[in-house]
């Protein structure tokens, strides 16, 4: 895939890096959304404090984005911590 795009129909891979900066393992599935891409597949746990994982997605280009000059866009990870609490409080 190309780092960059000139026709409608180019493809941009984006990479999500997603990383435990708390201190208890989370359970996962953690979940990225983007405003561009409508489907990127969760990414299943464990993730221990401190670990990464790497999430990718694909793009096309359309022609608003050659009409604008660049795409840009915005990722976010979500992780469900009240079901990570639920399941350290049934552990007890």
């Amino acid at each position: 895939m190309a780092a960059t795009y000139d026709a409608v129909g180019d493809l941009v891979e984006y990479s999500y890096l997603i990383t435990n900066s708390g201190n208890v393992v989370l359970a996962g599935p953690f979940t990225v959304t983007d405003d561009k891409i409508a489907t990127i597949a969760p990414v299943d746990g464990p993730l221990a404090p401190g670990a990464s994982v790497t999430v990718t997605a694909t793009y096309t280009i359309t022609q608003e984005d050659l009409n604008a000059g660049s795409v840009t866009q915005h990722g976010f990870c979500q992780h469900d911590l009240r079901r990570q609490y639920r399941y350290l409080r049934h552990r007890r």
